[in-house]
């Protein structure tokens, strides 16, 4: 959670949620609605898909409103497509899609749309027939 006294810390983001870990779920579809409302979240971490590699999934859209996250990891879950939609996230400096299912860098990773992207993880890009 937000707090007054920590760097970055802004009248809105007090109490909201400042941070998200998701850990070991078995899910066929891209995350949840609910992640949508985590709009003060700086790092969102979600990694561990059961059975990851043999998953077709497209993150869905609803990441791409959390315009303030600056570092967003989803490892191995499954994901083979990003939404044009996910162009929104301007502020990301650190984005880990490694261990995913991705057969090339999808279309909307590319500096104009990431200004501020300082690293970038794609590997063990794992999809089995």
């Amino acid at each position: 959670m937000w707090e007054e006294r920590m760097e970055g810390c802004t009248p809105e983001k007090v109490g909201r949620v400042r941070k998200v870990e998701r850990f070991l779920c078995n899910s066929f579809e891209g995350l949840p609605f609910e992640f949508q409302y985590l709009t003060q979240a700086d790092e969102v971490y979600i990694f561990s898909n059961e059975n990851s590699m043999l998953k077709d999934i497209n993150i869905g859209e609803h990441i791409c409103k959390l315009t303030n996250v600056k570092r967003l990891t989803v490892g191995a879950f499954g994901i083979t497509e990003l939404p044009d939609e996910f162009a929104n996230l301007k502020n990301l400096e650190f984005l880990d899609l490694g261990s995913n299912n991705f057969q090339r860098v999808p279309e909307v990773i590319k500096k104009e749309n990431f200004p501020n992207l300082r690293a970038l993880v794609l590997n063990a890009q794992q999809r089995h027939a």
